[in-house]
């Protein structure tokens, strides 16, 4: 048996047919082109596959797997490359697209400086060493790891990335700030290539539900002109058409690829503004422990002040929304702004006169004024509407308009809403 070796890079892929001594028989390679996209990437890298099986005289039933090593981030358990910063793969699954181009024939992915570092512990200078390191110098530093004969690949099969190590003084405190910053650039073109990865998918579902509904319609219209012979052949053979439209607008194979796909891509970005959410809260408080003791003395203290200053804001913001209240029952009878105007505390809005305490102002001449005291029973007509009250209050000067009558007051007992202030009575 042999295999296919696939080594992706940013430039080239290159391929090799090796025995099982490791030994490569052919090789070759072709640019890899990366602005194409992964499925022509892929497709490339199958052809190339076959091309070179058949200069060996050998077919895909000579191939046990195949295996390819991958810049980025490669789960190499599920075989999709989850990201890769030189080459367009974000969550692409890898190893099934490829299979499916080698006759369904296993493929297995790891990063390419993981690889390079397994090739060398199994068939290379660190043969029979259970442990060993190995550092890749190109266009980029990288690494791999190898613990007990096994490629080290940590939580998120990145724990070897060696190029991507920061080495920061300062302590805990300027370790989280710089993993916090570095997380949130990477997160931010995350969120960024998988919204757009969402768009495009959308698009692609929109596009093709409207292909197989306009189809339908079509049918549609085409039954309706053989209605009048619906034992005929052709119109049996539009209803047949016409169901199974009806059936592949709802399951046809690349509507639930892309229904899937979305799915994917949504739970993805949701994962992604999470964890940015929480690298976002790591920076600000990882801050904190990098500042002087004076400056953060000054942090502090403006914090607190613009704190003291939102909840002063906030509580009169939740007192304004419950509008104006008077403690007692009245009427507006005077407005000192206009609509949307801007009010400084202390700018009289609007005067409120109580419609409670109703007095009624009158003036009583000499004469009449000997027949009234404080207290005494009185009518009057509001609104043609006769209001009980009490004197409740005589003047014991004349008027200072030059009129010789006497102001007199009365309170009215039971005063309501009819009653207009102002008014003549």
């Amino acid at each position: 048996m042999v295999y296919i070796g696939v080594d992706l890079g940013g430039t080239n892929i290159a391929i090799g047919i090796v025995n099982e001594k490791f030994e490569i028989i052919k090789k070759g390679s072709t640019p890899t082109l990366p602005e194409r996209g992964g499925d022509a990437i892929i497709a490339d890298m199958a052809a190339l596959s076959r091309k070179l099986l058949a200069e060996c005289g050998l077919t895909l039933d000579d191939v046990a797997y195949a295996g390819v090593a991958t810049p980025g981030t490669a789960n190499s358990e599920t075989g999709v490359v989850e990201y890769s910063n030189n080459i367009p793969f974000l969550h692409y699954p890898m190893a099934d697209r490829l299979s499916a181009l080698l006759d369904g024939k296993p493929v297995h992915i790891e990063n390419d400086a993981n690889a390079a570092a397994k090739a060398e512990a199994v068939a290379g200078v660190a043969a029979g060493v259970p442990f060993s390191v190995m550092i890749t110098l190109g266009t980029g530093l990288g690494g791999g790891i190898i613990i007990d004969n096994k490629v080290y690949s940590g939580f998120n099969f990145a724990g070897a990335e060696l190029g991507h190590t920061v080495i920061q003084t300062g302590g805990r405190n300027a370790g989280l700030y710089s993993e916090a910053n570095t997380n949130l650039s990477v997160l931010e073109q995350q969120i960024t290539d998988t919204q757009a990865a969402i768009d495009r998918a959308q698009n692609r579902l929109i596009e093709k539900q409207a292909q197989l509904a306009d189809f339908g319609a079509k049918l549609q219209i085409s039954l309706i002109d053989y209605s009048d012979d619906p034992t005929s052949s052709d119109y049996e053979n539009l209803s047949k058409m016409a169901a199974s439209n009806a059936y592949a607008q709802q399951y046809d194979p690349e509507i639930i690829s892309l229904q899937q796909e979305l799915n994917t891509l949504n739970t993805n970005l949701a994962s992604y503004k999470e964890l940015k959410a929480q690298m976002v809260s790591q920076k600000a408080s990882s801050t904190m422990g990098l500042i002087t003791s004076g400056a953060k003395e000054q942090v502090e203290a403006t914090k607190a002040s613009s704190e003291l200053s939102g909840t002063v804001a906030i509580e009169k913001y939740e007192e304004a929304r419950t509008g104006i209240k008077a403690e007692f029952d009245g009427v507006v009878t005077s407005i000192g702004v206009i609509e949307n105007s801007t009010v400084t505390t202390g700018t009289p809005m609007i005067t409120i006169e109580s419609t409670e305490d109703v007095v009624i102002k009158m003036n009583v001449n000499k004469y009449d004024i000997l027949d009234m005291e404080v207290g005494q029973s009185a009518s009057c007509m509001i609104k043609n509407k006769e209001y009980t009250g009490q004197v409740s209050r005589i003047e014991h000067m004349t008027g200072n308009d030059g009129t010789s009558g006497i102001g007199v007051e009365v309170t009215l007992d039971e005063p309501d809403e009819n009653i207009i202030l102002g008014l003549e009575t």
